[in-house]
């Protein structure tokens, strides 16, 4: 840990919680949705992180990693949605003996062809 005392005459209380820098726009933690965020990362807030500073650039880096956490969620919901899909189709064409479609194609053709 000898890497964080380069970081002792930081103002903790003047800086960003994330990036350490002073800005000129800053919001306090409590004021943003940062805590649920940083939850999603399994990054534990203190009480006290709660009354420290979020720079303006570190809280649209924040909402961006939200919404790539939130499409991440949906597409994999999605894909595991399909994947259960597709296999309850499987296990229905394995009963049946052959494919749904195929069937229904098939039959198409056939009354094509007869009429």
């Amino acid at each position: 840990m000898n890497y964080l005392a380069e970081y002792e005459h930081l103002r903790i209380d003047k800086v960003c919680r994330i990036c350490l820098l002073e800005k000129q726009i800053m919001f306090l933690i409590k004021d943003t949705d940062l805590e649920n965020l940083l939850a999603t990362m399994s990054i534990k807030m203190l009480e006290d992180d709660r009354s420290h500073l979020l720079c303006i650039n570190c809280l649209s880096e924040c909402n961006k990693w939200r919404d790539f956490h939130k499409q991440v969620v949906k597409s994999f919901t999605i894909g595991h949605w399909l994947i259960k899909k597709h296999a309850r189709k499987k296990q229905r064409e394995e009963i049946c003996g052959e494919e749904e479609t195929d069937n229904v194609e098939a039959s198409f053709k056939n009354e094509k062809v007869a009429g």
